[in-house]
């Protein structure tokens, strides 16, 4: 103020104010961005700023030296924690954290068998160093513009085998049991995966190993993933491989690398005998046992005659039958059937279809080869064997086995196509006729011979020994060729047996006697041999004579009975014959009564006087009457009655029965002239 330019014209107190000085303060952001120059002034607050960002990091404000240290400014907000002191422009450095949270997320379905796991890192440390599953560790680092990487290392703890991995699921080609991770530190989580690892134990056995060709086994896979350490192995080998714990199902294909030859595939897994390909589950170890069975090509074959042929195969007991070629393991047993047409006979089991050669078998069951595997047995090759079956030829045997005959005979016999040993035959002979098999019928015929053409024969027929026909000098007999029979032949001459009844018979009659009672017969033709039971009637007035072979009734008779017998086959009738009933006439007393006269004598009766007799044949006339008299009468004549009756004469036939004639009168009359 200057002095009286004015000057001072007022009391007054006057306060020297100083203006803070403006300065400027570079932000280094450490990677965070382009540094930024801001405006400070001393003593002053500190202008609000933006955060910096900076990936995988956490800002935690701006520092007076890098990596946190020293005075901090500006918290991780962008604002100012305390008033700018310096008298200076500075560089303020930005501070960054890295956060990592390594979880031990697992696979909690692929873990069989918990188990926790070891963390270690090449720096620095893990809040925690041991984790179960679904824990954390927290792992922090202060990372300047650059940042070192740090290797991780994650072990399994206790026992068992397990696969680890950072960051993704586990396979087969994760690390196992001991997995590090190199990572530069930020802001991260970092998850940790486990999964229990199962194996099979594959083993190409040389148990029940049978094959004739070798070969090597080679494996292949589908379904989950599976580690196959080795794909190849030769007999006796074995191999693992690795799948994680129920991962699914892994199907495992194993196959012959000699694709020359056809094998088969015997699979022990799990205690049981299955079928190739495998499927395994992964949650369980196992172990798979292959034994190769080479097999072979088994064919049947057939000729005509053959209705059906069929071969049965023994594998373990386990017995399956083919008609048709079927490949067969090396050791089965095999057994060949054949069933026969009718008509055929079994010829063998050949090797070739014509049936020549030896037959291996004439059976028609034929135990090829029987199970032995292991054991160097059973079926080692391919087999083809064919059923030969020849036509058969059919016999019948004629035989005469009876000959019931008077006069000898034979029977010719033919049969058109047929084969015939003897074409005649006689007692106690055979013929042989033959003939392969036919449904079509064949006629036998029988014919005997004769001697005389008036002889008569029957033969029996017995087939097979029972009664079939008969037929009387010539026959058939209808033969279908389907098989064996024995036809005997029972020979009986016939013969005409007849009677007649002669006078004085009223019936005469006979019973036959053969296999029955066949009666009352007056005519029949009988066997030889034929039992006859004989019956005649006689009349009344008639006594029997006997049975003669002649009507007179001459020479000897057969019997003088007239019921008489001639006994069956003892010997029985032997010859044709007509048998004669004859009966002789009976004589009775005719008596002649003179009635009070006087009979003189007189030829041919006896006595004289009151009466005479005689002998008179029934049916004959009395003939020559007595000569009676009686004084002072005259004879009338004969009668049967003292009075009354029949007059009888010399021409009266003779009845039955003793008889008495009467001679009757009549009273003479005289004239008395005086």
């Amino acid at each position: 103020i200057e002095e009286n330019n004015p000057g001072i014209t007022e009391s007054a107190t006057y306060y020297a104010i100083a203006e803070p000085v403006g300065l400027q303060v570079v932000l280094n952001k450490q990677g965070g961005g382009n540094n930024e120059t801001i405006d400070v002034t001393y003593t002053q607050a500190l202008p609000n700023v933006t955060p910096p960002v900076r990936d995988g990091y956490t800002f935690g404000g701006y520092f007076t030296q890098p990596l946190g240290q020293g005075e901090q400014y500006y918290n991780s907000n962008g604002q100012g924690i305390k008033n700018w002191d310096k008298t200076s422009g500075a560089v303020l450095y930005a501070k960054w954290t890295a956060v990592m949270n390594i979880v031990y997320v697992g696979e909690q379905d692929n873990i069989k068998d918990a188990t926790d796991i070891n963390l270690s890192v090449t720096s620095g440390s893990f809040s925690a160093n041991s984790l179960s599953l679904g824990e954390t560790s927290t792992y922090s680092i202060v990372a300047g513009v650059s940042v070192d990487s740090i290797t991780i290392t994650a072990t399994r703890a206790g026992s068992g085998n397990y696969y680890i991995n950072f960051g993704s699921n586990c396979s087969t080609s994760s690390s196992l049991n001991t997995a590090t991770y190199s990572v530069v530190p930020s802001n991260r989580t970092i998850n940790i995966y486990l999964a229990q690892r199962m194996y099979l134990r594959v083993t190409h056995t040389t148990d029940n190993d049978e094959y004739i060709h070798s070969t090597n086994l080679e494996f292949s896979s589908s379904g989950a993933e599976l580690d196959i350490v080795q794909s190849v192995l030769e007999r006796g080998e074995q191999n693992f491989a690795y799948a994680i714990y129920n991962s699914g199902d892994v199907v495992l294909t194993a196959s012959a690398t000699n694709s020359q030859y056809d094998y088969y595939m015997d699979v022990l897994y799990a205690g049981d005998y299955v079928a190739n390909p495998i499927s395994w589950d992964t949650t369980f170890d196992a172990y798979i046992y292959y034994s190769l069975i080479e097999r072979f090509i088994v064919d049947i074959g057939s000729t005509t005659g053959i209705s059906s042929a069929q071969f049965s195969v023994d594998w373990r007991g386990n017995i399956t039958t083919y008609s048709s070629a079927q490949s067969v393991l090396q050791g089965s047993g095999i057994t060949f059937t054949a069933q026969l047409e009718q008509g055929y006979s079994f010829k063998g089991w050949y090797d070739n279809p014509e049936g020549t050669g030896n037959p291996l078998s004439t059976s028609l069951e034929y135990e090829y080869c029987v199970y032995a595997n292991p054991g160097g047995g059973g079926v080692r090759s391919n087999v083809t064997l064919y059923a030969v079956a020849n036509i058969s030829t059919y016999t019948v045997t004629v035989t005469i086995k009876d000959n019931n005959v008077t006069h000898p005979t034979s029977i010719n016999i033919s049969a058109s196509g047929c084969t015939i040993t003897d074409s005649s035959i006689a007692a106690g002979e055979s013929s042989t006729i033959s003939h392969t098999y036919s449904t079509s019928p064949i006629t036998i015929s029988f014919e005997f011979t004769k001697s005389d053409s008036s002889y008569n024969y029957n033969a029996g027929v017995y087939v097979n020994s029972s009664w079939n026909s008969s037929f009387t000098n010539s026959g058939n007999y209808s033969w279908t060729p389907t098989g064996n029979i024995d036809i005997n032949l029972y020979i009986y001459e016939m013969f005409l047996i007849e009677v007649e009844a002669g006078t004085g018979i009223s019936n005469a009659e006979f019973d036959y006697i053969w296999n029955n009672t066949e009666g009352p017969l007056t005519t029949r033709e009988v066997f030889y041999g034929a039992g006859i039971d004989f019956s005649a009637t006689v009349e009344e007035g008639y006594t029997f004579k006997g049975w003669y072979t002649n009507s007179e009734g001459t020479g000897s008779p057969v019997s003088t009975s007239a019921d008489f017998s001639i006994e069956k086959q003892n010997p029985g009738i032997t010859e044709s014959a007509t048998y004669y009933a004859i009966a002789t006439p009976n004589s009775y007393t005719l008596t002649a009564n003179a009635n009070g006269g006087s009979i003189s004598s007189t030829s041919g009766w006896s006595g004289t006087g009151n009466s005479a007799t005689k002998s008179v044949t029934y049916g004959t006339s009395y003939g020559t009457l007595p000569t009676v008299t009686r004084e002072g009468y005259t004879f009338k004549g004969w009668y049967t009655q003292s009075t009354g009756g029949t007059e009888v004469t010399s021409s009266t036939i003779m009845g039955i029965g003793n008889t008495t004639i009467y001679a009757q009168w009549t009273i003479n009359t005289y004239t008395v002239t005086v």
